[in-house]
């Protein structure tokens, strides 16, 4: 197995607590990968599941906090299929759901045994070395975007809106399909970059801005 390097990091716990030996991986990999601040990621963990997650996350909790902070699930493996996929940087001629190996340039949060750690381009970031000379089996992960501060963030402009689409790719007379609205173009982007790295193969898509007079139209 070809390792991943590995960035020794806790996210930014040490600078709100003392205590090194903690189960707050969740908490910990979603402050890297989303580049918040620890504290307000662990805030608002709490707040989400009601307790503390400086001990862990439930297993049936973690992925309602990984959407509620943009994280987007990819699986890894499936009932029967045995690991398909480790935390490292071999390809595997088997995959699952089109996925071969770990995306090499994305802000991703691998779902481990007992563990999620996050991996961004191609580097571990965490408290240590999760990997186990790359043996361990990854059962899938969660993609990130990288967030814009606040004040950064584009505003919606009242009545537009941007729908990306997706024809058969080659066909210049096919129909377009929409795959999804957005109300900035910022997210339009988002989702056109996602359904190229990781979409169906075999489509083409694009990004159309329409006036919408109504907003009850779109959701």
């Amino acid at each position: 197995m070809t390792q991943l390097k590995v960035n020794i990091t806790d996210g930014g716990r040490s600078k709100y607590f003392k205590k090194e030996q903690v189960g707050d991986c969740v908490t910990r990999a979603i402050a890297i990968a989303t580049e918040r601040d620890y504290k307000e990621v662990y805030n608002e963990i709490a707040k989400l599941i009601g307790y503390t997650p400086r001990n862990g996350v439930k297993s049936k909790d973690t992925k309602r906090v990984m959407k509620h902070f943009g994280g987007s699930w990819n699986a890894c493996m499936g009932v029967g299929t045995g690991c398909c996929i480790h935390l490292s940087n071999e390809w595997s001629d088997e995959g699952y759901n089109g996925i071969h190996e770990l995306p090499k340039h994305s802000r991703i949060i691998c779902n481990l045994s007992g563990h999620v750690c996050a991996v961004i381009n191609g580097v571990i970031h965490d408290t240590y070395d999760p990997s186990r000379n790359g043996t361990r089996c990854v059962y899938g992960f969660w993609y990130f975007s990288k967030q814009k501060p606040k004040e950064e963030e584009e505003k919606p402009v009242e009545g537009i809106y941007y729908i990306l689409r997706k024809r058969i790719n080659g066909n210049i007379d096919g129909k377009w399909y929409d795959v999804g609205r957005y109300s900035l173009l910022t997210r339009a982007k988002k989702g056109l970059c996602w359904q190229t790295k990781y979409g169906e193969t075999g489509w083409e898509y694009k990004i159309s801005k329409v006036q919408i007079t109504e907003l009850g139209d779109c959701e």
